[in-house]
């Protein structure tokens, strides 16, 4: 068989998925060459066999605590919201409504979930966006006019888009709770990752950390912080200082501490990560200072309380277990590249 581009469109794709127990939902996306464009559709493994189970269209699945219903993203209109659907079959049904749309769910303990939501705070509003990009359109003028420091990234320009909120959605129908009020935070920047990683819910359930950056401006140069916010609303405040570089990922250890990656350079992508710990009592640890890998996601093993992360290792992304109380990292797996790891809380590992 000749292998043509043709031929790998007709691949489906894997994404990341959700799991809970022997709840396990993963999204399936298939392409339409005539059409050009692509679909994704939520399916179960069930026995190691995909399991259609949205008819429709649905995208980024997050499985409730209790392994009975799943939350995920599909198109209202222009935008993408929030839908919840019970896993033993049901209709989804929308539970967001916001204007610019919703991002990718997260579940706390209680049965609320989490995701980020756009709102028009750090400039034009979107008509007056509309009019801009129309308008560039048909002229050559390209300037853009901002006092923000973080103007653009890369290629994708940072002055034409709305800042995220972080809100509080009850499936019951509460109106949501906006966790970051006020002046928009800088969450993920542009590609690097979905925002809702940078978020983690206490075991608890009674308060919120994630790492964000305040917009910078004049000298300044933005910070990614861990802040700590109650789940049901209010002031936000800093969960440790970091006076010299950033943080992303946290993750909530049994014990209540924090894990998260910690780099010693301000906004470098090529500074190595460190796995790093916030304890209960404020003290700041890290965990492994002089190893040669640099770990790029990590996530907590509910039943053993362990943390596994990859780190690319000689052109392959390979798996690894780190006690949270020190040591060095032990690798698990490193014949194949692996990305993503998500632990379904009853002792397996799901890997892209």
């Amino acid at each position: 068989m000749l292998l043509t581009p043709e031929l790998l469109w007709t691949l489906a794709r894997v994404g990341v998925p959700s799991a809970v127990g022997d709840a396990v939902v993963v999204p399936v996306t298939t392409y339409d060459l005539d059409a050009n464009e692509g679909t994704t559709r939520l399916h179960r493994i069930v026995d190691g066999d995909l399991t259609p189970l949205t008819t429709g269209p649905g995208s980024a699945p997050a499985v409730s605590p209790d392994g009975r219903s799943v939350a995920f993203l599909r198109k209202v209109g222009a935008h993408q919201q929030v839908h919840v659907m019970p896993l033993d079959g049901g209709e989804p049904r929308a539970v967001t409504d916001f204007p610019l749309g919703a991002g990718s769910p997260r579940w706390t303990p209680d049965g609320r979930i989490l995701c980020h939501a756009p709102l028009a705070d750090a400039g034009p509003t979107p008509e007056e966006t509309a009019a801009i990009v129309e308008a560039r359109a048909e002229g050559p003028v390209s300037a853009r006019v901002t006092e923000d420091r973080m103007y653009r990234f890369w290629d994708t320009w940072m002055t034409d888009g709305d800042r995220h909120h972080l809100f509080v959605v009850d499936p019951a129908g509460a109106d949501p709770i906006d966790l970051t009020p006020g002046p928009g935070l800088v969450w993920s920047l542009p590609a690097t990752g979905d925002p809702i990683d940078d978020v983690s819910v206490a075991p608890d359930g009674a308060s919120v950390v994630f790492a964000a950056a305040e917009p910078a401006s004049g000298s300044e140069r933005a910070r990614w912080c861990l802040w700590q916010v109650p789940v049901g609303g209010g002031d936000r405040s800093l969960l440790a200082e970091h006076p010299t570089g950033d943080t992303r990922r946290p993750r909530h250890l049994p014990d209540g501490s924090v894990l998260y990656g910690e780099t010693r350079e301000l906004d470098y992508y090529a500074t190595p990560v460190r796995p790093t710990v916030v304890d209960p009592d404020g003290t700041v640890r890290t965990l492994v200072e002089d190893w040669e890998l640099s770990p790029g996601a990590w996530e907590i093993e509910p039943t053993t309380g362990k943390i596994v992360l990859t780190a690319e290792e000689r052109g392959r992304v390979a798996l690894f277990s780190l006690d949270p109380s020190g040591g060095m990292p032990a690798r698990i797996a490193s014949d194949h590249t692996l990305t993503q790891p998500v632990p379904d809380g009853a002792g397996s590992i799901y890997m892209l």
